[in-house]
């Protein structure tokens, strides 16, 4: 079959226009979501740096020394952006968690021997995570730290954006052509 030539430099620009403007769609897609998952992460380490400087550690003990920042209010009651803390030994007991935890417990890798961060979901909210090995002056892994914050906003803006760009793309190559 062959296309007039009207209709073939139409089709040649529409897909030039759709590689094009799908690398645009997508890098916007990524740059957005990368910021808003730093953003997090910088948040977490912010808390780790406080939750870590009010650690005693001795030997393969874990001591928690009394510090303003287990009194926020962000860690005492439940609220729309609220900040978890739980700190674990090696046999999997809870040392401190914050109580706005409840009875409940963050999951964590027991294995963990870096710094990591990934995303889950408590009580039906998206979250971001950050779980940090707590070392003893030997370098021995002696506990987990896990510092858990919402990320539902983080999640929404994301979520609609991809949204946006997945109706709009083909909207744009219909317009093109």
């Amino acid at each position: 079959m062959r296309l007039k030539f009207k209709t073939r430099i139409a089709l040649f620009n529409t897909i030039a226009v759709g590689i094009t403007t799908a690398l645009v769609f997508g890098l916007i897609y990524w740059v957005v979501r990368q910021t808003a998952y730093k953003h997090l992460a910088d948040d977490i380490q912010v808390e780790k740096e406080e939750v870590f400087a009010s650690l005693a550690i001795s030997g393969d003990t874990i001591k928690l020394n009394r510090m303003a920042e287990w009194d926020e209010a962000e860690h005492s009651k439940i609220e729309v952006n609220p900040t978890f803390l739980q700190i674990v030994d090696l046999n999997g007991r809870v040392i401190f968690h914050s109580s706005n935890l409840l009875d409940g417990q963050i999951l964590y890798d027991p294995d963990n021997t870096r710094e990591t961060f990934y995303n889950s979901e408590m009580s039906g909210q998206q979250i971001r995570l950050g779980q940090f090995p707590v070392k003893n002056a030997g370098g021995k892994i002696i506990g987990q730290l896990t510092i858990a914050i919402s990320q539902q906003e983080s999640y929404l803006i994301v979520n609609n954006l991809l949204l946006f760009l997945l109706i709009a793309y083909p909207l744009v190559l219909l317009v093109q052509f």
